[in-house]
């Protein structure tokens, strides 16, 4: 639980730092749409699992096996990755940062005015206090804080999670006892997950992004 949040938290933080501002957007959404496949996927072996492997014991050995797979992938493929430029700024390495920036934008018009851009949010963010932040002395800014807080807390407490977590449980409340249909149900769980993903996130720069939110929040 605690990797899973750091992973939330980090991952779209460190697309938005080290991708181009132009494919800034894109990244960070398709970020959430691998979380999806990933969701569908661990479904999907879960099934595979409770129909193929007899004796109870073996099968939740294993499926945490596999679940283990994934996270030691990704650490493998940490150390290849470049260390966030905004960072590297913030703490004095700025010839480093350059470096990263020059590789992530072959233009050097435009690496300079991305590193004044940096310069400038860093100068910004360290004139500020926390208070600032949390509470600022505008009312747009008001606004845009609760906003943001209220969707985060919306989208928690309406179960949606609940639902991906406890799918079989669900289905076994509902009547269905056998094991392998109720893991069975969970697929379309995830499917319904992973296509509103899909249809969503190439609409968001055409329709905008307050419908498409309007729209999921009545779904």
């Amino acid at each position: 639980g605690v990797g899973v949040g750091f992973g939330l938290v980090i991952a779209p933080l460190y697309l938005s730092e080290v991708v181009p501002p132009e494919k800034r957007g894109f990244l960070v959404c398709l970020f959430d749409v691998i979380l999806n496949v990933g969701i569908l996927e661990g479904y999907i072996v879960g099934y595979a699992v409770q129909v193929s492997i007899n004796g109870a014991g073996t099968r939740w050995r294993l499926m945490i096996a596999i679940a283990i797979l994934p996270p030691l992938m990704i650490i493998a493929g940490l150390f290849s990755l470049a260390e966030s430029p905004r960072w590297l700024m913030q703490v004095g390495r700025e010839s480093e940062a350059l470096v990263v920036m020059s590789k992530m934008i072959p233009d050097p018009d435009a690496v300079q005015k991305l590193q004044r851009e940096i310069k400038d949010v860093i100068a910004a963010e360290t004139s500020n206090s926390y208070s600032d932040v949390l509470c600022p002395d505008t009312r747009a800014l008001k606004a845009a804080l609760h906003i943001s807080l209220g969707l985060a807390i919306a989208q928690q407490i309406t179960g949606s999670e609940a639902v991906i977590y406890y799918t079989p449980e669900i289905m076994k409340s509902a009547g269905i006892s056998n094991q392998s249909e109720q893991m069975l149900w969970a697929l379309p769980v995830g499917c319904a997950k992973l296509a509103g993903e899909l249809v969503s996130v190439p609409l968001l720069d055409t329709q905008g992004r307050r419908p498409m939110l309007l729209i999921g929040g009545v779904n």
